[in-house]
């Protein structure tokens, strides 16, 4: 622990998903989530996420005294903090894995030189959202620990082996926004 200095802890509220970050080097807690919630009132905000974030600073507090970890007092005063991101969105709670991914990906701990390459909300941040749906979902179908790659691969190579107009017809349901869904 004395040489870590990001803790990242992924949280799924449902099927929601978004990421609290424990910075062990300078004592911070840091809330990411790419949804705009639409009240005004910030402590109702940050009540959303107040019981695990409150958990989840008693048991990293709890570690860190227990490995003599001298972030453990300053950790312990510490009060989560919410940020506010560009790519932030008012409509689009469906994608949080892909923007919890991404988070977790790029966040290196400093809000102001933090780079996802997200544009704000829109169309081109949808075309960036579908780009990353696919580079994960390979990534992961790829990977040498997925146990049903080999399979996956061979529906990859089944597929590609259709009629084009066979292969249209599925491409243009997935890309029908009420599949992509199911799909992604």
């Amino acid at each position: 622990m004395n040489d870590m200095d990001l803790a990242f802890f992924p949280i799924v509220d449902g099927v929601y998903f978004y990421l609290i970050v424990f910075d062990l080097k300078n004592p911070s807690i840091t809330i990411i989530d790419n949804r705009v919630w639409k009240s005004a009132n910030e402590e109702a905000v940050m009540n959303r996420y107040k019981h695990v974030s409150d958990v989840l600073q008693h048991i990293m507090v709890t570690h860190l005294i227990s490995v003599g970890h001298g972030a453990a007092r300053e950790m312990s005063e510490v009060t989560p903090v919410r940020v506010a991101m560009a790519w932030q969105t008012y409509h689009n709670a469906y994608d949080s894995g892909i923007f919890l991914m991404r988070h977790m990906e790029t966040y290196m701990g400093d809000i102001k030189s933090w780079k996802t390459g997200f544009d704000p909300e829109g169309q081109s941040q949808q075309t960036q959202l579908h780009d990353l749906k696919k580079k994960y979902a390979t990534k992961m179908i790829k990977h040498k620990q997925n146990f049903m790659k080999g399979v996956m691969l061979a529906e990859v190579k089944e597929f590609h082996s259709l009629d084009n107009k066979i292969r249209a017809h599925f491409l243009r349901q997935a890309n029908d926004s009420r599949w992509e869904r199911i799909i992604y």
